[in-house]
């Protein structure tokens, strides 16, 4: 199961990363792509990062998908301190691993920010606010 939520975030990141770069690819020469077409376009933690196009829109923009998995990345840390984690009754469980609400979510903030440090509206994925520590990004600069 935790694999499974690991790959869907992933999939989720690949293809949120796209609402923002659309505009781009016709300034880039890039407008005459096919679904199936590969293209390298961007990069993360230094390395080209290589795209396919799964679908293209009535207005020509590509939506692209990673050919591979670029990273694992909690969807949102959690919003309550360690003592209220042990009081959590079952309505409240969500809050144990984070918002589940996309608009609000600590991956579309990162996703979305060409900043050094993103400034997080709510909780820091931080190593203690994110379920499995080893996927914390308060470090990270954002990915556009």
């Amino acid at each position: 199961m935790k694999k499974m939520m690991k790959r869907l975030i992933s999939v989720i990141c690949a293809l949120s990363i796209l609402v923002g770069l659309s505009p781009h690819f016709a300034a880039y020469g890039m407008s005459e792509l096919k679904v199936g077409d590969y293209v390298l376009y961007g990069r993360y933690e230094h390395e080209p990062i290589l795209w396919q196009v799964i679908n293209i829109d009535a207005e020509g923009n590509p939506l692209l998908f990673s050919d591979s998995i670029i990273s694992y990345k909690a969807f949102d840390a959690i919003e309550l301190s360690e003592d209220q984690i042990n009081d959590i009754t079952v309505n409240e469980y969500r809050n144990e691993y984070g918002n589940n609400n996309w608009a609000l979510s600590n991956i579309r903030e990162w996703l979305n920010s060409d900043t050094v440090i993103v400034e997080y509206t709510t909780s820091i994925p931080s190593e203690t606010g994110v379920s499995n520590g080893d996927n914390a990004y308060d470090y990270e600069k954002g990915f556009l």
